[in-house]
């Protein structure tokens, strides 16, 4: 699923410029602009080995942020003196219920955008226009492919697209900018990721040291030693042999039977080996940390209770989701009072732990991880205990591995 969520996620961010002005997304090859961000954070031009940074601790927490950022309940009103009025009809709410040119709904849009902010610090959404000239379809436009430039006569801004050599230019009626403030650039964003690039290479290269430890394991867990000298050729064979038989996860472990004077002595673990674990701790806790996301969200239920599990979801939407969404409503707001009306007032909500049905939705999955009894969640509720025996287990989740024999 990780590997088929990347290949999608990868597809959409590769724009292709069509024969209309229209982006596509399905280019196969990708170069960084001059000022590209991922190039500035990892040294990097290369798309493929770009995405591998985009992975575990990372792409677990930029996608808890983007689904809950696209759970927003959207509301239009107009306001009318000091009376504000819902609006139920309106051409931008059908926008909002509409799939543009590649399939996208309005959700999806907003689970991309903060996807793009996350790692680029910017996201573009061009608006095609129908023969009335009003917004018809909202895309998004591959981040490190648009250049911003004030325009000539500094009325505003424009947004240059390039790709294969040629260059568009958007004004700022077809362009909706959403970015993330950078405290030295007061025209593009700043990537939430470009805080973590130290960590997301310390990250990468414990996983690829791990696989390859255990891709390359040629011992059940001790060394041979031998008074002997050993001529090459009975060197090379007993290696040999070793390597067949041990090599391999699949294989450590294994009994075997020495013979010709050869002994075994312990294997004493390497202090990398140690740490290993205590390391991608570390940083797992920082990367949560700077995107702000609990270990409940991503169901670490290790030091977890009822009581600091709720707190923590309920912190989660009010200091980390709600901040985000108003990075991308602000700017959709500024654009229905500059397309449609002043008056027009955009609201966005999320539900919070204190709605019943979510309160609900979130007991449910503290029983279904094992983190808390029944009988926790009855007494959090003030109902009295149950008598039953199961009602002070923990349910401990079973996760299918493969198919049955």
């Amino acid at each position: 699923m990780l590997k088929q969520s990347l290949s999608i996620l990868k597809n959409l961010f590769l724009n292709r410029q069509s024969d209309s002005i229209l982006p596509s997304p399905e280019r196969a090859s990708f170069s960084l602009t001059e000022s590209g961000v991922w190039r500035d954070v990892f040294g990097s031009n290369d798309f493929d080995s770009i995405f591998k940074y985009y992975r575990s601790f990372a792409y677990s927490c930029i996608n808890a942020r983007a689904e809950n950022v696209a759970k927003a309940e959207v509301y239009l009103y107009e306001r009318n003196g000091k009376k504000l009025e819902e609006r139920i009809n309106h051409p931008f709410l059908d926008l909002m219920k509409s799939v543009n040119i590649y399939g996208q709904t309005f959700r999806d849009i907003l689970y991309l955008t903060i996807v793009h902010l996350d790692l680029f610090g910017n996201a573009y959404g061009y608006i095609v226009r129908n023969r009335l000239n009003m917004p018809d379809e909202i895309l998004l436009l591959n981040p490190e492919r648009v250049r911003i430039e004030y325009s000539r006569d500094h009325s505003g801004f424009i947004y240059k697209y390039s790709d294969k050599g040629k260059e568009i230019i958007y004004t700022s009626d077809e362009i909706i900018h959403f970015r993330l403030p950078d405290p030295v650039n007061n025209l593009k964003g700043k990537a939430t990721i470009s805080a973590l690039a130290d960590t997301l290479l310390s990250d990468f290269y414990q996983s690829r040291y791990q696989s390859n430890f255990y891709r390359n394991d040629a011992r059940p867990g001790f060394f041979l030693e031998t008074e002997k000298k050993l001529s090459d050729d009975i060197f090379d064979r007993l290696r040999e042999q070793w390597q067949q038989r041990f090599r391999g996860p699949e294989k450590s472990g294994k009994m075997t039977i020495l013979e010709g004077g050869i002994k075994r002595s312990k294997y004493q673990d390497n202090p990398k080996e140690v740490d290993y674990i205590k390391s991608r701790l570390a940083v797992r806790d920082e990367v949560f940390s700077i995107f702000r996301v609990p270990k409940v969200i991503m169901a670490i239920t290790d030091q977890v209770n009822y009581a600091n599990a709720y707190a923590s979801l309920q912190s989660f939407t009010v200091n980390t989701i709600l901040p985000l969404s108003n990075f991308i409503f602000t700017p959709y707001d500024n654009f229905i009072k500059k397309n449609y009306n002043k008056k027009f007032e955009l609201r966005w909500e999320f539900a919070t732990a204190e709605d019943e049905k979510t309160k609900i939705q979130f007991e449910r999955m503290l029983l279904e991880t094992g983190t808390v009894t029944r009988n926790e969640i009855r007494q959090q509720r003030n109902y009295e205990r149950s008598n039953d025996p199961r009602a002070d287990e923990l349910i401990i989740p079973v996760y299918y591995t493969g198919s049955k024999k």
